[in-house]
């Protein structure tokens, strides 16, 4: 069975094309798993919506990286 491709607005999320997303990883408190919850311009997503959300991406290249709190970025 294959499942449809999922779909989101990318323009409600502001991810064009070549532009760099920021954001801060963090817990989801409701979550019994301890999983991460993300906050992306202002807006919380849970680790399944970022999955979701990347899959109509899919094929691009992704560049993540993680700095200290600290660092101004």
């Amino acid at each position: 069975m294959i499942l449809p491709r999922p779909t989101w607005p990318k323009a409600s999320w502001g991810w064009p094309s070549g532009t760099t997303v920021r954001g801060q990883l963090t817990c989801d408190p409701e979550s019994a798993d301890y999983m991460p919850l993300l906050v992306i311009n202002g807006r919380e997503v849970s680790w399944d919506q970022f999955g979701r959300i990347l899959m109509t991406l899919e094929g691009w290249r992704v560049h993540l990286q993680i700095q200290d709190p600290s660092e101004e970025v």
